[in-house]
This record gives C-alpha cells, sequence and structure tokens, in this order.
C-alpha cells in the first residue's frame, strides 16, 4: 500500500513453502502457511519482528468465516454447510458436515488466543496483542486438523500443538532440501538466471505431482491415486492409469522411491481388474467407460522404470507375479484379425481415433510385452517365450504398416487401419515425438527425425506460431505443457529450455494448455500428474529411460 507505506513480497521456501512478509516503517510481519509431512492438516505461522527505533503494538490472528463442503470428481457438487462450534474440550473450532455428508471435520487451535464469535454461528476470530520493544520478537501460530469427524480433529490438531509450528516447518525444509533437484547447467539456456528459473520450475512441480497426484483418504488412511487432487484442476479426483503410471510414477521416482512401489501396489491390486479402462474412481470402480491401449500398457512400463531406477525387482512378488499374466489376457481381444497390431477405443486424449491402431499405443504395447517377457523370463513363466515373440511380431508390423509418406518424406503414422488407411496427426499426450525416448528407434533415425519435425512445424495442422507456440490436439487446441515436457526427451532438448525458462503456466506449476502468445494458462489449472512428468523431463539425470537395447528395423 504505497499511502502507508506497506511493501509485500512473496516466497517459496524451498521451491515450495508459500511465505508472505509484510513491512511498514521499523515492523517486519512474516506470514508461512504449510502442510506438517504425514500429518492430516496443515499450520500458518504468523511472525513479527520490531526493527524500528521504538516500541510497536500489533495484534496477530485470525477470522474464520462460514464454510461449505464440496464434492468434486469432474463437476462440483456442494454436500451442504459445515456448522461452526467451539469444542469444549480442547477449545478448538471445529466445522463439522453432517453424518449424511460423510462428516468431515476441520478443526483448528490458536495456542495463546480464544475463538471468540463475531457474528453468531458464521464468524469467529482468535487473536492475541503484543507490545514489542525494539528488537523484540513475537509469533503465533494457527493449528488446523482434518479427520472424519470432530473428535479425531480437534485431538489432532492438539497433536500438531504438542509438536510445535516452528520443528514440524523445520523438518518439512531438511525432507524438501534433501530432495530438490537442479538442471544442469549445459550453457544453453540464457546462463545462471535461467538456470535458476529452471530448478525453481522443476521442483515446484517435482513436488507439487508428489503431494497433489495421490493422497490418503480420511476414513481409511489409504492410498488413493488422482490426476490432481487440487480441485482448480477440473477432472479431479479420479484415476488414469496413464495419468499416474507414465506421468506421475517418474517423478515420485526422484522424490520417494518408496512412494513409487506403494502407487504401484495400489495400481496392481485395485485397479488391475479394469486396466485398460477409461477412468477409475479412486476405489478401482469404472467411473468412465472405453478400452484405451496406453493406459493398459502403462502398468507394464511403471513396473519396468521402478525396477530399472531402484535395481529392486518387483516381478517375483504379489500382486505383481500373478498381476503380469492377468494384464496380458486383457489384450488378445484388441488384436487386429490379421496383422500384428493392436486396437484401441480411445486415444491417448480420451476421444474416438479416426483408426483403432494407433502407432504411438502400439510402441507402448511392444515395450509393454518386451519387459513382461523379460520379468517372465526371469521368474521361469512359460508364458514368457510366447510373449517376446509376440512383441516381435508387433515391432515388424509397426514398421510395415505404421511408416507412411508424409510431406517431407516417410514419416510415422498416427493411426491405420491395417489396410492401407491411415492419419497424420499428433497429440500431446502420447505424442509420436516419444516413439525414440521409448527405445524404439533412434533419435537421429530419419522416419522418427521426419516425424518429429513435422509435429512441431506449421505443417502439423494443430501447431500453434507464436513466442511459446506448440502442438495441440482436436481435445485442446492451444499448446500443451506435455508438448514442451515431451520436447524434452528428444534432441530438441535446448530448445524446450528456452521456452520453460520463462514462460509463466499456471503460476509456475504445470497445466494442460498455455497461450502460445505469452506462455500463461489457457485449460487444465493445477495438472498435478503433468507436473510430474515435465519435472521428469527437466531432471538431466543420465540412464533416467534405460530403454531396451535392440537393432534397429529399416
Amino acid at each position: 500500500n504505497r499511502s502507508t507505506g506497506e511493501a509485500l513480497s512473496w516466497e517459496l521456501l524451498a521451491d515450495w513453502v508459500p511465505r508472505w512478509t509484510c513491512s511498514q516503517g521499523g515492523l517486519i510481519v512474516t506470514g508461512t502457511v504449510f502442510a506438517p509431512l504425514g500429518e492430516k492438516g496443515f499450520c500458518c505461522l504468523l511472525e513479527a519482528e520490531n526493527r524500528g527505533a521504538g516500541p510497536c503494538d500489533l495484534t496477530l490472528g485470525w477470522e474464520a468465516g462460514a464454510a461449505n463442503l464440496w464434492e468434486k470428481v469432474f463437476s462440483s457438487r456442494r454436500m451442504g454447510p459445515a456448522a461452526a462450534t467451539i469444542d469444549s474440550w480442547t477449545g478448538a473450532l471445529v466445522r463439522e458436515g453432517s453424518r449424511d455428508a460423510g462428516g468431515p471435520a476441520l478443526a483448528a487451535l490458536v495456542p495463546g488466543a480464544t475463538w471468540e464469535p463475531e457474528v453468531a454461528g458464521a464468524v469467529f476470530r482468535a487473536a492475541r496483542s503484543f507490545r514489542l520493544q525494539p528488537g523484540e520478537r513475537a509469533a503465533l501460530a494457527l493449528y488446523a486438523a482434518f479427520n472424519r469427524e470432530r473428535d479425531g480433529a480437534s485431538l489432532w490438531a492438539v497433536h500438531l500443538v504438542r509438536r510445535g509450528a516452528a520443528s514440524l516447518l523445520q523438518e518439512l525444509r531438511g525432507w524438501l532440501d534433501e530432495r530438490s533437484r537442479t538442471v544442469a547447467p549445459r550453457g544453453g539456456p540464457g546462463g545462471s538466471g535461467h538456470t535458476a528459473r529452471l530448478d525453481r520450475l522443476l521442483n515446484r512441480n517435482l513436488f507439487f505431482n508428489y503431494f497433489y497426484a495421490s493422497g490418503r483418504t480420511l476414513d481409511r488412511e489409504e492410498t488413493v491415486l488422482v490426476t490432481s487432487r487440487s480441485p482448480r484442476y477440473y477432472v479431479a479426483s479420479a484415476f488414469w492409469a496413464r495419468d499416474t503410471f507414465l506421468w506421475s510414477l517418474p517423478g515420485v521416482l526422484l522424490v520417494e522411491p518408496r512412494r513409487a512401489r506403494e502407487i504401484l501396489e495400489v495400481g496392481f491390486t485395485r485397479h488391475l481388474r479394469a486396466a485398460g479402462v477409461h477412468a477409475h474412481y479412486p476405489d478401482g470402480s469404472v467411473l468412465y467407460p472405453g478400452f484405451e491401449l496406453d493406459q493398459w500398457a502403462a502398468y507394464f512400463l511403471a513396473l519396468e522404470r521402478y525396477e530399472a531406477f531402484t535395481g529392486e525387482s518387483l516381478a517375483g512378488e504379489e500382486p505383481f507375479r500373478s498381476g503380469l499374466p492377468r494384464l496380458l489376457a486383457l489384450l488378445h481381444p484388441w488384436r487386429h484379425p490379421r496383422r500384428d497390431l493392436y486396437a484401441t477405443f480411445l486415444d491417448p486424449s480420451d476421444d474416438p481415433p479416426a483408426h483403432p491402431y494407433l502407432i504411438y499405443d502400439n510402441v507402448l504395447t511392444w515395450r509393454a510385452l518386451l519387459a513382461a517377457a523379460r520379468a517372465g523370463e526371469r521368474l521361469g513363466e512359460p508364458w514368457a517365450t510366447a510373449t517376446r515373440d509376440q512383441a516381435a511380431r508387433l515391432e515388424a508390423a509397426i514398421w510395415e504398416f505404421g511408416v507412411v509418406d508424409g510431406p517431407a518424406g516417410q514419416m510415422f503414422a498416427w493411426a491405420v487401419d491395417g489396410d492401407g488407411g491411415h492419419q497424420l496427426y499428433d497429440s500431446p499426450p502420447g505424442s509420436l515425438g516419444l516413439l525414440a525416448h521409448h527405445g524404439f528407434c533412434s533419435p537421429d533415425h530419419p522416419v522418427y527425425a521426419a516425424t518429429l519435425a513435422w509435429i512441431y512445424s506449421r505443417a502439423n495442422p494443430h501447431y500453434h506460431p507464436g513466442p511459446y507456440g506448440g502442438p495441440g490436439c482436436r481435445h485442446a487446441a492451444q499448446p500443451w505443457v506435455l508438448s514442451l515436457a515431451n520436447l524434452l526427451l528428444t534432441p530438441r532438448r535446448e530448445e524446450a529450455l528456452r521456452l520453460l525458462a520463462t514462460a509463466p503456466l499456471d503460476g509456475g506449476l504445470a497445466c494442460e494448455t498455455v497461450d502460445p502468445r505469452n506462455g500463461a494458462l489457457v485449460t487444465g489449472a493445477a495438472f498435478a500428474t503433468c507436473a510430474g512428468f515435465l519435472a521428469y523431463a527437466l531432471d538431466p539425470a543420465p540412464g533416467r529411460n534405460k530403454a531396451p537395447r535392440r537393432r534397429i528395423l529399416p
């Protein structure tokens, strides 16, 4: 506020924890909001310091207003108001939903202050006044906790108070600092300023994916896998195997491999029955039917990636050992009647394709079959040899039917019918630009190079020129952030780094699409699983992909 001389600034501690600082005269006030590790709640810590020449009077505190409970899967629906009361035992302000609404509760405690009603039953205030002499400091913390009902929420808030905000924040910052990563300088995008910006982008998206693409339920404390826990994302609270296993899990591995294993276990138990089906509820039941070949393959690729990253073999353990042949059996109905190609009902952007045999999907299927064959061979499984032969036939079929004449020579088709019909197209959620990354061909193979050049050019009718231009698709027309992540995994990595070094995205977080003129959010805010893939692609760790070595067919 220029009229009063106030100055407000924001920062992210460890590239994740938001902190604001407000100064007026000699008074400095900071506010830090954070969710402690492993706790059902959050803290807000207010700190003040008098750096002036004389004493200073101030009041620190919070007001809590009325609240509603909302349920969101694709759309948002109000579940009813949450009634506010003061818990007589703990002194916490509690807002609890009706038992018909599932009864979730939020409790808030402010040690050193008492909640007082400002407006009967609707607005409450907890505050404390201080007189600070020059050089003196003061602090006040709010501890908020969630649970399945009011008593559990109140008592968890008491637990957070006992642990202390300063200690909880120190623990969180240490955990974040240990796991932060850097985009190794390569001389490329503009020097130290851009390197620092890319580091922040990498870490913020790395942690956003870790905390927002999975969570634990309040009632059973079970792990659930979702595209985004944020209600800002338009299809939150649902499971897509592609999103979790191809995009989120590579980022989780960079943070906490144990968590990645837990995610795999949930996928191979709760979600295996409907593997490949479009979208699931978090409990594994079908939300949105329709078979997607890339989502079927994602289970195998996730297991392979985990084993390559950690050196730990899971295929011989349950639920993976019994899950592999069950998954393989789901593929058989989708084979072309005469060709060794496999169909999909929906494409990687969840839309019906022009032809059922997508080359990107079939490349993922080829790699999935190879991963299954290698696991089966290690375990002496009788189906392993047939699965390897199946992969070899599919590989040959992709080269035979999936390479077509394009504007600049031979290139990979997007979709084929197996009898000569084909479509030139690309979709950032499942791009042909990733074929070299997945080990199907070398990055300098002429067919792949021609395909990559077409995707990121005006010859592609869904390409948007501009300072932040790039490919879109029918599902969402503007340039996708996933297309930038894909580009990072090609020989054109430096080009993607230059764009990402200045693109605002969704306040620094991955989103679905951006404006080609300014790089800012257009659709799909708070896209947590995409954030995981972006962070993984930004990270320069050698051997990240560890694709199988193989000869390149002509």
